[in-house]
């Protein structure tokens, strides 16, 4: 519910699964995010500073709609995609790793009839493989 904070050590969100709710979900361990799984609604997810995450999808999608996600800790995308829409926002305060080496968005806006945010106070980095990670921008940076 709207105003209560669940916390989670491990949390995995497989193939089609979806995280919804008004309330917070803190992850305080690890984050294991695969792919075409959903985290939506108004409520927000927290991936907490020394907590870490994974985003891997083989070439589909991780989707945040409507959701705020922020990573104050270290959240990786390798082989993945994120895809915000509906007015979600990524607020990344701690460490993103963005390896993709796919000719693709590693966090991007899908359409919608409000568009997502992305807001970077923390670090985007690149820590492996030859090519190059690209991310789209929305209205913050």
């Amino acid at each position: 519910p709207k105003g209560i904070t669940a916390t989670f050590n491990n949390l995995v969100v497989k193939y089609g699964n979806e995280v919804l709710g008004e309330g917070t979900l803190a992850i305080a361990g690890n984050l294991e995010w695969t792919n075409e799984s959903t985290m939506l609604g108004t409520g927000k997810t927290v991936l907490q500073s020394g907590a870490t995450g994974s985003v891997t999808t083989g070439g589909g999608k991780a989707k945040v709609k409507e959701r705020t996600f922020v990573n104050e800790g270290s959240l990786t995308i390798n082989k993945g995609l994120m895809r915000l829409s509906e007015g979600a926002t990524f607020e990344n305060k701690g460490t993103l790793t963005a390896n993709l080496e796919e000719a693709s968005t590693a966090v991007g806006v899908e359409a919608g009839k409000i568009e997502p945010l992305l807001i970077n106070t923390g670090t985007i980095q690149k820590t492996s493989g030859p090519g190059s990670s690209r991310g789209t921008r929305s209205s913050a940076d």
